[in-house]
């Protein structure tokens, strides 16, 4: 399992890690002594760079516009587990989708976009949504390295969902279903 230190020289193991392309940290957990994880979490806070130790040293550095929610958990005597993860706040500069058990990363995309976006999201549009957030020229999902026992995560940027689902509905790529009442047509999303 990878290792993980701060500037200090204290150590611990990394769990799991998911590091954006310009290694600023997007999840963290690391465990090991207190001291050691607490050295490693205050580094992180401060936006100072600590080393992550797996195939190669890597300085890694907690992203500056975001702000981290903290869970923390005893292990086994002495050992402690801290997890550090961006808060998922209307501010937030994203939101991160990593594995939850039975979820795919589509199904957890539309469930975040349900939250943060003006357009009601549904399900069977998460395969669209998918591709139009990862094209190349959007870059709303961006995938990130992951370390440890993390197998994926992604980066959602929570703005610019509205003109992309606009854009798809305009074009025909998102299905809505179509009733009558009264002589009115409604959409239902």
């Amino acid at each position: 399992m990878p290792k993980i230190k701060n500037n200090k020289g204290m150590m611990a193991l990394c769990t799991a890690a998911a590091i954006t392309p310009d290694y600023r940290i997007a999840f963290l957990s690391i465990a090991g002594a207190q001291v050691a994880v607490k050295a490693i979490w205050a580094s992180v806070i401060a936006r100072r760079s600590v080393l992550h130790v797996g195939n190669a040293y890597r300085a890694i550095t907690g992203d500056a516009g975001v702000d981290y929610c903290l869970i923390k958990q005893t292990i086994a005597p002495g050992v402690h587990n801290w997890v550090l993860y961006p808060e998922p706040a209307p501010t937030a500069p994203y939101l991160l989708l990593i594995p939850l058990e039975g979820m795919t990363a589509q199904e957890q995309l539309v469930h975040v976009l349900n939250q943060h976006t003006l357009w009601p999201v549904k399900e069977e549009w998460g395969k669209v949504l998918w591709e139009r957030g990862t094209d190349t020229e959007t870059k709303l999902v961006q995938e990130l390295h992951t370390y440890g026992d993390l197998a994926w995560a992604y980066a959602v940027n929570p703005l610019g969902w509205d003109e992309v689902i606009d854009q798809a509905a305009k074009d025909g790529s998102l299905a809505f279903d179509q009733t009558s009442q009264g002589g009115e047509t409604q959409w239902q999303g």
